[in-house]
C-alpha cells in the first residue's frame, strides 16, 4: 500500500536541510540513500490542500499546523498508471501527484519536487495526474491541456516547470509563447493539439480519477511504500 501525506508548505525549506547530511557521506553515519529519499518525501510532500482548505484544516500559522497525520491508501495500481511521466522506469521511488498548474501549494510542492530529483537522481519517478480545479482557477484546464499535448511532443518536464516557475501569468502570456519557453519548437502544432479533443478526454479521465478516490482539492501527493 501507499501513504498520503499532509503538510503545510512553509515547512518546506527548512526540513529538506534539517534531512539534509551535514558531513561527507561515510558508511553508517548516515541513512541510506533510499531511505532518505522516502524520509525527505515522507515529511516535505503536502498532502491536500489548496487555500480553504489548507486554512480551514491547519489553521493560519496555528501550533497546530502541519501536525496532521498521513494516511494509508490502499488503491495504489489505479494511480499509478495512466498520468504523465518523466524520470527513470525502474525508479525506487514513485511520487504520485495530482496537481492544479494554478495553485500555489502545488508549485510550492513542483519546487520541492524538483530539488528532490536532481538531489536523487535516477533514483525518484514523478507521475503526474491533472486535477484542475475550474472554479477557483480559470486557465487551470487549459494549462492542463498544454501539459497532455508537451507530453506528447516530448517536453513535459519542461512545459512543467516553466508553467509553475510562471504561474501569474497563467491566462496573460499566449500558449505559443509558453510553448516556446517549455522547449516546444512547433508552438502552432502544440495550439492545435490543445484544440483537440485527445489532451480534454485525456484530462478529464485524470480529474475522474481523482475524484472517484475522494481528491477535492490540490495537491494531493501519493508516495509508494
Amino acid at each position: 500500500s501507499s501513504v498520503m501525506y499532509r503538510r503545510t508548505a512553509a515547512q518546506v525549506p527548512s526540513l529538506l536541510q534539517s534531512l539534509s547530511c551535514q558531513k561527507p557521506p561515510i558508511v553508517g553515519s548516515c541513512m541510506k540513500r533510499l531511505e532518505s529519499i522516502l524520509t525527505i518525501v515522507m515529511v516535505c510532500c503536502a498532502l491536500v490542500a489548496v487555500g480553504f482548505y489548507v486554512r480551514q484544516e491547519l489553521g493560519y500559522g496555528s501550533p497546530q499546523a502541519g501536525q496532521s497525520k498521513p494516511r494509508r491508501f490502499d488503491d495504489w495500481e489505479r494511480v499509478q498508471v495512466g498520468g504523465l511521466t518523466r524520470g527513470p522506469v525502474g525508479a525506487k521511488v514513485i511520487v504520485v501527484v495530482f496537481s492544479d498548474f494554478q495553485c500555489p501549494f502545488c508549485r510550492t510542492f513542483a519546487r520541492v519536487l524538483t530539488q528532490l530529483e536532481e538531489r536523487h537522481s535516477g533514483d525518484v519517478k514523478l507521475v503526474f495526474h491533472n486535477f484542475p480545479v475550474s472554479q477557483t482557477h480559470p486557465h487551470a484546464f487549459s494549462a492542463a491541456l498544454g501539459a497532455v499535448c508537451a507530453y506528447n511532443a516530448g517536453r513535459f518536464s519542461g512545459y512543467h516547470d516553466a508553467v509553475f516557475e510562471r504561474q501569474d501569468s497563467i491566462g496573460i502570456l499566449p500558449w505559443s509563447a509558453i510553448a516556446n519557453r517549455s522547449g516546444i519548437a512547433d508552438s502552432l502544432a502544440f495550439l492545435r493539439c490543445m484544440d483537440s479533443e485527445s489532451p480534454r478526454r485525456r484530462v478529464v479521465a485524470d480529474s475522474t480519477l481523482g475524484a472517484s478516490i475522494g481528491l477535492s482539492w490540490t495537491p494531493t501527493v501519493i508516495v509508494n511504500g
